[in-house]
Parts: structure tokens; C-alpha cells; sequence
């Protein structure tokens, strides 16, 4: 695997997982607000 393979992984997976955690701080907190 080369640096020019390596770096959009690292990117999309580093994207995946502010998604999934923005996600779920929001499901959080709407549900604290039911």
C-alpha cells in the first residue's frame, strides 16, 4: 500500500467517524429534550 492509497482511506474513515459521532451526540441530545 502506498501513501497515495493509504491517505484517502484515512480521510474517508476520519469523515465516517465525525459523521457517526455528530449523529449521535444529536440523537443525545434530542433525546434528552423528550
Amino acid at each position: 500500500m502506498n501513501k497515495k492509497a493509504v491517505s484517502p482511506v484515512i480521510a474517508v474513515m476520519l469523515l465516517v467517524a465525525v459523521a457517526v459521532a455528530a449523529v449521535g451526540a444529536y440523537f443525545i441530545w434530542y433525546k434528552s429534550f423528550q
